[in-house]
């Protein structure tokens, strides 16, 4: 992964954005974890869901 990516680069091209974008879309993203007990400052959580488990679950947990 570009350590130097943005959330406005990984998102690019994939949802219709809004004008002007709200400052959080410039934020850097250094890591991607599928495990919310694993995240560190600059991670995004990406939430799967499985046959056993549901990721989804953890979103809350995710963002504090």
């Amino acid at each position: 992964m570009n350590p130097n990516a943005s959330l406005l680069d990984l998102i690019n091209g994939l949802v219709d954005l809004p004008n002007p974008l709200p400052k959080e879309f410039n934020v850097k993203i250094t890591g991607i974890q599928m495990d919310s007990r694993l995240l560190t400052k600059g991670d995004i959580f990406l939430a799967c869901f499985g046959r056993n488990h549901d990721a989804r679950d953890y979103i809350d947990k995710a963002l504090k």
